[in-house]
């Protein structure tokens, strides 16, 4: 029911997409099945999170469908119950098959995914990027946590598992996130992420350049993402490619690779979709 593939590298991902050409065929035949004409519709399927059936929500508008056969999958199938789209009720059922964790970091706070994960597990510290005017660990008003990814204040070995979603892509200097997520997991520790990746590029992508006097350099059209306060004006300064996982090999991580995931039954659509783990 759910289709799991581990790929290590870009020869590995190279390999199993001429291997399975057929699958995909069928599939992407039965994804376009479940198009409906409307700019909005739903499409049946079991969600994991909420252990029951639900119709997943679909946004796919004519402009969109001038550029591209299909939805974004990924960042759609809305569950109206617990709110998460595919990408995200995917990642909760992969980490729950894991086991229990311990100890957890989460950089957002005031997501459906954070208050989901606090709720199955309990021992989840999140936090928000609030702004260069607060400090590392310091908490608004409302309780939220103000955390910089690149400079966490948390202590050494904090944590078994740290889970960020689509949060390197925003960081200009992302490698200094991933030492600090390094420098904050514990030893045996996890940390599984996604992000706006290329999975037929060895090379990453990079999109903005942040100068030494902090202003920001351009060198693709620029591309911004929703904040969590939902806003759309957080700029995309990476996508990412193989060597991602080189990189994680020389901070000092192991046991690196994605997994590709799909699943008709729980409505993870789309050819490839990926997860990413590296082990401490």
């Amino acid at each position: 029911m759910l289709d799991l593939v581990r790929i290590n590298s870009l020869d590995d991902f190279l390999a199993h997409h001429a291997a399975t050409a057929t699958v995909r065929s069928a599939r992407e035949d039965e994804e376009f099945s479940l198009v409906q004409e409307s700019d909005l519709f739903t499409v049946p399927a079991q969600c994991y999170v909420c252990a029951r059936p639900r119709h997943l929500a679909v946004r796919f508008t004519s402009e969109e469908r001038t550029a591209n056969r299909l939805p974004n999958w990924r960042e759609h199938l809305l569950c109206p119950g617990c709110r998460l789209n595919a990408r995200l009720r995917a990642c909760f059922q992969i980490f729950d098959s894991m086991g229990a964790p311990g100890t957890i970091y989460l950089p957002e706070q005031r997501s459906p995914f954070f208050r989901l994960l606090r709720e199955r597990y309990g021992t989840v510290a999140g936090s928000e990027f609030l702004g260069p005017t607060y400090c590392p660990g310091q908490k608004n008003w409302r309780g939220l946590r103000h955390e910089d990814l690149a400079l966490l204040s948390f202590d050494d070995a904090s944590f078994e598992a740290i889970l960020c979603f689509e949060v390197y892509e925003h960081i200009a200097d992302y490698p200094a996130a991933l030492r600090e997520c390094f420098r904050c997991l514990k030893s045996p520790g996890l940390l599984m992420f996604t992000v706006p990746f290329l999975l037929s590029s060895q090379h990453n992508l990079t999109r903005a350049r942040q100068r030494p006097d902090r202003t920001v350099e351009h060198l693709f059209p620029p591309e911004y993402h929703t904040d969590p306060f939902g806003r759309r004006d957080v700029l995309c300064f990476h996508h990412f490619g193989w060597q991602l996982l080189q990189e994680l090999t020389a901070i000092g991580f192991h046991d690196c690779h994605g997994l590709l995931f799909w699943s008709r039954h729980f409505g993870y659509l789309g050819q490839e979709s990926v997860v990413f783990f590296a082990r401490k």
